[in-house]
């Protein structure tokens, strides 16, 4: 058998500068960047928005697409036809909070446009005031939506979660939503990057100018009923993982194993197609 099959893959993440980001990737993880600001480290990806390289094995320096290309069965394992990695694992550092959001499910992608997300977040920290903005508050109708989005209060309609350390929250796609200032997240999500911003507290972008608003389609993409937000703790280290996996696809047969390595420079990755064993 191959030495390498069996080898876990570093990945070298991907960052992203977002303006609501912040520098807790660099103090708290111990990331080798250069002194800026930090929204997300992409530490699984395989968009054309980012792709994490592999940094060990024989397929050094290739994307996940190309090493999948090479070695589809021994990455994916035996049936699978992906020719991209179907997930994306990203860290979080919300200093500011994010635009009230919305995200479209399989359904609503068809007719609105863009890829299907939904997600899952698990809370690596939190400052003592971090929350989560999920879903409406029961009893919201689409009528006060549009009245709170006349007057710039939508986020006044959503409910609002303490986040703390070890909480895990499902956002399936269609939900609105939005992550507080002060958490650090990892999520784990359909490998998508399509974001429809309803409200973003009068922000400005790095170049100071308006961010840019995608009202039409978010109203298209949201689903009102979606207001039951399920939050869980994590029981162990990384029990939570085939949770979060089962809530972001239930339609892919595979399990993942993925482990953050926090102080270093990415995460190691094994990947596990149905019917293989674990070795």
């Amino acid at each position: 058998m191959d030495a390498h099959h069996h080898m876990p893959l570093l990945l070298q993440p991907v960052y992203k500068e977002y303006v609501w980001g912040g520098d807790r990737l660099i103090h708290e993880f111990r990331r080798r960047l250069h002194p800026g600001i930090y929204a997300e480290a992409w530490e699984i990806a395989d968009h054309p928005d980012g792709h994490t390289r592999l940094i060990n094995g024989p397929d050094a320096g290739a994307t996940l697409s190309e090493a999948i290309a090479r070695r589809g069965p021994e990455l994916l394992g035996l049936g699978r036809t992906e020719t991209t990695f179907p997930l994306m694992v990203k860290i979080i550092d919300a200093r500011e909070t994010l635009s009230v959001q919305v995200h479209p499910n399989d359904e609503t992608a068809k007719r609105v446009g863009g890829e299907a997300k939904s997600e899952m977040w698990y809370v690596l920290s939190a400052t003592p005031d971090a929350h989560i903005y999920s879903g409406f508050r029961p009893g919201v109708t689409p009528t006060d939506f549009e009245r709170a989005r006349t007057a710039g209060t939508i986020p006044a309609l959503l409910q609002l979660f303490p986040a703390r350390p070890g909480m895990v929250f499902s956002t399936p796609g269609g939900r609105v939503h939005a992550i507080g200032a002060g958490c650090v997240l990892l999520e784990v999500q359909q490998d998508a990057n399509t974001t429809y911003r309803l409200y973003d507290w009068d922000r400005l972008d790095m170049d100071g100018k308006p961010r840019a608003l995608h009202v039409d389609k978010a109203e298209r993409a949201r689903v009102m009923a979606l207001q039951h937000t399920v939050i869980m703790l994590a029981t162990a280290p990384f029990g939570w993982i085939s949770g979060l996996l089962s809530g972001v696809s239930r339609s892919l047969p595979f399990a993942l194993t993925c482990v953050l390595l926090l102080a270093g420079i990415g995460c190691t990755l094994r990947y596990y197609g149905r019917g293989n064993e674990r070795g």
